[in-house]
C-alpha cells in the first residue's frame, strides 16, 4: 500500500468564510453553492495531516494501556448540519473537522491520557477544554473534549488548523454509539438533542445509570435515587422497546457483515419502526 496523498489548502481564509456562510444559508444559486461545497471539501480534506499527526502521538501514549485510538474527518453533511444548527458557527474555526477519539477503560485513565498528551513534546496549542464528564450535557453525553491548534515542526500551510480530541471510557462510548445508531435508524438528530422527547429522556436516564457505575456526576434533571432511575428507564423501554430495537439493529448489521462482507453492490434493509423489526 502506497503513501496517502495529502491535500493542500487551495483557498484563502476569506474564501473559506464565504463558503461557510453560503452553506449555512443554503439559498445561493446553484453554481455558487456547488463552489462552496468544493471549498468545504478541500478545507476538510486538508485537515488530514494535522489529524494524523495527533493520532500517531495518541497511539504512542495509549500503547500498552488498553486504550483504543481512532481518527476521522467530519462528514460533509454533518459539517453543513452543524453550520445551520449553530448560528455563530464558522467553517474556518470549526473545532472538529478533524477529530481523534481516545477510548480508555476508566475515567481516571481517560484523564491520564489527556494530561499525558498535553505534557508530551508537542508544539500544538491547547485552545479549549470541555469537560462533559464532570458536567454532562442535558442529553446525557459524557466525554472530555480538548481542542488543539496545530503547529508543525516548521511553519507551513497546515498551521493553526484545529483538531479535537475526545477522551472517554468504553461505557461512555457504548452510550454515544447507541444514540448515534438509533438516530440514524429513525432519521432523528438524537446526537444533537433533537427528536422524540421520550427517546431523548431514555438516553439521559441511561447515561445517569452508567455514571453511577463509574462514580461520576449524574445527568441534570434525572432521579438521584437508583430505584426511581431504573424504574423510569424500564417504563420508557416497555413503551418504546428501545433496547430490543437496538439489539435488532446490531443483529442485522452483524448478519449483513457475515453474509455480504466480500460482495459489492447495494443491499436493502427493510425496517418497521412501529414493530421494531429489521429484515434484509
Amino acid at each position: 500500500m502506497g503513501q496517502p496523498t495529502w491535500r493542500k489548502v487551495e483557498y484563502s481564509k476569506g474564501d473559506i468564510r464565504r463558503a461557510g456562510e453560503i452553506l449555512k444559508n443554503g439559498n445561493a444559486y446553484e453554481a455558487a453553492y456547488d463552489e462552496a461545497v468544493q471549498v468545504l471539501d478541500n478545507w476538510r480534506a486538508a485537515h488530514a495531516i494535522p489529524l494524523h499527526t495527533v493520532y500517531m502521538r495518541l497511539r504512542k501514549i495509549g500503547a500498552g494501556h488498553g486504550v483504543i485510538v481512532a481518527q476521522r474527518l467530519k462528514r460533509l453533511n454533518s459539517i453543513v448540519d452543524k453550520l445551520r444548527r449553530e448560528d455563530a458557527m464558522s467553517l474556518l474555526y470549526m473545532n472538529d473537522l478533524g477529530g481523534c477519539r481516545c477510548i480508555a477503560r476508566t475515567i481516571m485513565e481517560a484523564y491520564y491520557c489527556a494530561e499525558k498528551y498535553n505534557s508530551s513534546r508537542i508544539r500544538h496549542e491547547r485552545l479549549k477544554v470541555y469537560d462533559y464528564i464532570q458536567s454532562p450535557k442535558a442529553s446525557g453525553y459524557r466525554s472530555l473534549h480538548v481542542v488543539y491548534k496545530y503547529h508543525g515542526d516548521q511553519r507551513g500551510a497546515y498551521d493553526d488548523m484545529r483538531v479535537e480530541i475526545q477522551f472517554r471510557t468504553h461505557l461512555q462510548h457504548v452510550w454515544a454509539i447507541a444514540v448515534e445508531t438509533l438516530g440514524a435508524y429513525t432519521g432523528q438528530a438524537l446526537k444533537s438533542g433533537q427528536g422524540d422527547e421520550t427517546t431523548l429522556r431514555f438516553f439521559a436516564l441511561t447515561s445517569s445509570l452508567f455514571a453511577r457505575l463509574e462514580h461520576a456526576p449524574a445527568v441534570p434533571n434525572t432521579p438521584s435515587d437508583l430505584f426511581e432511575l431504573v424504574d423510569e428507564i424500564e417504563r420508557i423501554d416497555k413503551q418504546m422497546n428501545i433496547i430490543r430495537l437496538l439489539k435488532n439493529i446490531k443483529f442485522a448489521l452483524q448478519t449483513f457483515k457475515q453474509e455480504h462482507n466480500n460482495k459489492r453492490g447495494y443491499f436493502l434493509l427493510t425496517s418497521d419502526y412501529t414493530e421494531h423489526t429489521i429484515r434484509m
